[in-house]
């Protein structure tokens, strides 16, 4: 994404072509340094006030109090707390917008979640692309912590890897955002939704 600003005015959301009524989910996810959390703002800023905005990955470290150390068991308990989290949110009908690192064997119970696993409720389920190199460019470029390289810049591209290849979007739209405004690669999920 060049630099534009995130902020993009309801105007301009009109103009692109607001999303179908029946969609109630849109799941944006990606590796590190796409842009799902600047994209999923955007487009937030822009929808009518109904909708509500999760950041998935935020929910990642939260766990529920007696829980084992078992890898298996936190992740779980992860993923159901995430799936909690949107149900809460779209319980009255309210669409969400969400955003994070997902992996396929929890979309299942996203839709469940957010009643969007029968028409004619809809998710749309977007991942945002781009090139290790750019990922990795992006990174450095906004966390002082990434930005000091310490380590040589193939280590850095190893953990980004790492972190991308737990994204499981089978069954996603890509959508590359190498060279593209945060407005183009809206109006490319707004598109998605009619």
């Amino acid at each position: 994404m060049t630099g534009v600003s995130s902020k993009i005015s309801s105007t301009d959301m009109g103009e692109m072509g607001v999303q179908s009524p029946d969609v109630q989910l849109i799941l944006i996810t990606g590796g590190p340094g796409t842009g799902k959390s600047s994209v999923a703002k955007a487009l937030y800023c822009g929808l009518p006030e109904r909708w509500a905005l999760v950041n998935l990955d935020g929910l990642w470290s939260l766990r529920i109090a007696g829980a084992s150390g078992d890898n298996w068991e936190s992740y779980r308990q992860s993923v159901q707390l995430r799936a909690g989290v949107l149900q809460f949110y779209s319980s009255d009908g309210r669409p969400v917008i969400a955003e994070g690192i997902v992996q396929r064997d929890e979309l299942r119970e996203y839709q469940v979640a957010t009643r969007t696993d029968a028409p004619p409720r809809r998710l749309v389920f977007v991942n945002l692309t781009c090139s290790t190199a750019e990922s990795v460019r992006r990174m450095t470029s906004r966390d002082a912590n990434y930005g000091r390289l310490t380590k040589p810049a193939s280590d850095h591209e190893r953990h980004f890897n790492g972190l991308t290849s737990r994204v499981d979007a089978r069954g996603a739209t890509s959508v590359e955002v190498e060279g593209k405004t945060i407005q183009e690669i809206v109006k490319a999920i707004l598109d998605l939704t009619r």
